[in-house]
């Protein structure tokens, strides 16, 4: 059964549509360019403010995701599976999981059929495309270890694969991908963009009646990373996760922000440096205590490139794309040419 799994997923990555160098030097040379540079009691955005800034549903959930190509949004894992504190345990939207044949640390793809059922829209609410491939970063992990770190959750880091590349329009438009965790150090001061609900205070969530439960506006944050993790001190936080709260200490993400991009202006240009996992809306914990926690994209940018061609790319841009292809020829025969002599 394993070998059917391994197989699956590597047709699938050679299926998937990974940038093309020229597609990903154009990409740079468009990402993160907008005209101006759910939040509860967030402010509404202007209609020229953020267009990478996407909607993403499915029959189980409403997210939010953040373009980062003509074909590819990252979002949290979350929208489409539940999780223990330790490691996830089930699909959302039927795709097939088995954790005993899952190895330590492995990425896990939906493919195509059960990828379909995941949709993005523009903040208008169009239909813009749906999934052909879900990269579940690090599905696979398992935290053994629950003195390592304070803070620290499985991986909440998706990639989605449009079946056809979108369209850039004014509302359209692609942000740049973090380089690594140097990108949100602590005391940074980002902006999150989200489809979530703004429940009134007091409530977990707006009533269903409201004309608010809907067709939510995309709202928008300033937040500060928080210094969690403090030398000499047992307040650690994951190198994979960081904390975030909102500047104002009014406003906090709350259900359908998950999966929303934090946003830093670096080199002039909008990066998403942060992916949406969890935040104290429910829970009623709000204001000045309110806080969210959020996916590093750095910590992941090598996954990014590898599995979607989205590169930060130095002088060695050429290489760093030929090596990834290579290894994946030379893993697909190796693993094709071993089943067949069993």
């Amino acid at each position: 059964m394993k070998w059917i799994v391994v197989i699956v997923h590597l047709i699938a990555l050679f299926e998937s549509k990974k940038l093309t160098i020229e597609e990903n030097e154009q990409r740079l040379k468009e990402c993160g360019l907008t005209t101006t540079n759910k939040i509860f009691r967030g402010a509404k955005t202007t209609v020229d403010q953020a267009p990478w800034a996407l909607f993403v549903g499915s029959s189980v959930s409403s997210c939010s995701g953040t373009l980062i190509s003509p074909r590819h949004v990252l979002s949290a894992t979350h929208c489409i599976a539940n999780h223990s504190d330790t490691e996830w345990t089930k699909s959302r939207i039927n795709f097939e999981f088995d954790r005993e044949l899952c190895t330590e640390d492995e990425n896990y793809i939906v493919t195509e059929v059960k990828a379909s059922k995941v949709y993005v829209m523009n903040r208008n609410y169009t239909e813009i495309g749906r999934a052909k491939f879900i990269f579940l970063l690090k599905f696979c992990r398992r935290i053994t270890d629950k003195e390592a770190f304070q803070i620290q959750y499985p991986d909440d880091f998706m990639i989605i694969e449009l079946a056809e590349d979108v369209e850039y329009t004014t509302n359209v438009q692609p942000a740049c991908i973090a380089d690594d965790i140097e990108d949100n150090p602590p005391e940074t001061i980002a902006r999150f963009f989200g489809y979530g609900d703004d429940p009134p205070p007091g409530v977990v969530k707006t009533p269903e009646n409201s004309k608010k439960g809907t067709d939510r506006p995309l709202l928008t944050q300033e937040i500060r990373i928080l210094p969690v993790n403090v030398e000499g001190t047992l307040n650690r936080m994951d190198p994979r996760l960081f904390k975030a709260r909102s500047q104002s200490m009014k406003s906090v993400a709350c259900p359908g922000d998950s999966g929303g991009g934090a946003i830093r202006v670096i080199n002039g240009r909008n990066t998403v440096i942060g992916v949406t996992s969890q935040s104290t809306c429910v829970s009623l914990n709000r204001e000045e205590n309110g806080h969210e926690i959020y996916g590093a994209v750095g910590f992941y940018s090598e996954e990014i490139c590898e599995l979607t061609g989205v590169c930060n790319l130095d002088s060695d841009e050429n290489s760093s794309h030929s090596r990834f292809e290579i290894f994946d020829l030379i893993t697909l025969t190796l693993i094709t040419f071993w089943f067949v002599l069993q």
